[in-house]
């Protein structure tokens, strides 16, 4: 079975994919992995602290999908270049 990506970003909502991704690995055995445009810490909304394990550039044909959470106030994603240029491509 392909893996699923989970996208994060600055303040993205943690309560949105916690609960999905839980369920995928306990439930289904999906292996979950976290992109980010770098490897430094991000925070949640809710001010979660998180590390991505893998960068944009590592998301390839492995993983059958990617989740996209959802953020209080989505035109700060237009000011974070490497999101940008991930989602248009």
């Amino acid at each position: 079975m392909k893996k699923i990506g989970v996208m994060i970003y600055p303040y993205f909502c943690m309560q949105e994919i916690s609960c999905l991704t839980d369920g995928l690995k306990v439930y289904f055995d999906i292996d979950v992995d976290v992109f980010a445009a770098s490897q430094d810490i991000i925070k949640s909304e809710d001010n979660f602290q998180i590390i991505a394990n893998k960068t944009f550039d590592e998301f390839n044909d492995e993983y059958g999908c990617l989740i996209l959470p959802g953020l209080y106030d989505p035109r700060r994603l237009y000011l974070m270049r490497g999101i940008f240029h991930f989602c248009v491509h």
